[in-house]
């Protein structure tokens, strides 16, 4: 994914304001990548990426779908606010890698 390989190159330059957003951007497009297989859940907004979130995780559980994706919000939020110090924004990053690959994870093979 190009985001998650911009996020990575951002926050090992320490630009974590952009890793941030770019972070931010590759969880959203792996929520609607995997939400668009369903015709039932819209991602339009923010509210419907979000409510596709809660959707998945209760058919998911295990994957604490909902849990990773507040990390991934974190991580938008500070693209606006910098408010966060370098430790959080990677222990988010981290959380919002791990919403990526699980939600990934769960992509029918060829």
């Amino acid at each position: 994914m190009i985001c998650t390989e911009r996020a990575e190159l951002e926050l090992a330059g320490g630009r974590l304001v952009t890793g941030a957003e770019m972070a931010w951007g590759a969880a959203v497009h792996a929520v609607k990548y995997i939400a668009h297989q369903s015709p039932n859940l819209p991602t339009r907004s923010h509210d419907d990426v979000k409510a596709a979130v809660r959707q998945l995780d209760l058919q998911y559980p295990t994957l604490h779908l909902s849990s990773d994706f507040g990390h991934a919000e974190v991580l938008h939020r500070h693209f606006y606010r910098g408010n966060l110090q370098a430790h959080q924004v990677l222990n988010s990053w981290r959380r919002s890698q791990s919403l990526t690959a699980n939600l990934l994870s769960l992509t029918p093979t060829p």
